[in-house]
């Protein structure tokens, strides 16, 4: 307005604020994008890069996993086969947690047996209580059948000096030899038919 710079520098200086605004409102556009989310809730458990560092499309920035419900993988011997079933009860025991099961089923089988193994792959969907974690060691049990009212027993109560299963029982104050027919057993127990 008051002419001290010629009409040129003036149309110069604003052609220069122009381009820089132009440069802002791309800038912004780029800031909208740099806000990374996860395509569903979980945990981060790994970060890939670091605070202000340069990345690329389709570069990988975190592994993160859900914790809740948890996969677990198992082989099953082929002659298995016909005891399983999609929905299948199961349960887990963990070194971590000693005495607590972990409830689980049968998510998914796999229709292939791996003739290196003779396995059938089987998927688990395991409710983690927020106890369990991805890569934990488990032992891992199917249920495959239940007795109601079953008569149970220690395996350790069973006379090992035999050849058939024999357990001792109180008789009129005596301990007295008895035959019995054994049916299934777990871990630690045994079903008395």
């Amino acid at each position: 307005e008051s002419e001290i710079i010629s009409q040129e520098v003036y149309d110069a200086a604003l052609a220069q604020l122009e381009t820089a605004q132009a440069q802002l409102m791309g800038a912004e556009i780029f800031y909208d994008y740099t806000e990374v989310t996860a395509p569903f809730d979980g945990i981060v458990v790994d970060r890939l890069v670091k605070l202000a560092e340069n990345v690329t499309a389709n570069q990988a920035l975190f592994r993160f996993a859900e914790f809740d419900p948890l996969l677990c993988k198992i082989q099953v011997p082929e002659k298995e086969l016909s005891r399983l079933r999609k929905g299948q009860t199961a349960y887990l025991n963990v070194e971590a947690w000693p005495g607590k099961r972990f409830e689980a089923h049968v998510l998914r089988i796999s229709p292939v047996v791996d003739a290196t193994t003779g396995t059938i792959r089987v998927t688990l969907q395991v409710r983690a209580r927020g106890k369990l974690s991805p890569g934990m060691f488990a032992s891992v049990f199917l249920v495959t059948d239940t007795h109601d009212d079953a008569v149970v027993m220690p395996k350790r109560a069973l006379s090992i000096e035999s050849l058939s299963d024999t357990v001792f029982v109180a008789e009129d104050g005596q301990a007295v030899r008895r035959d019995i027919e054994l049916g299934y057993e777990e871990t630690d127990i045994v079903e008395v038919i």
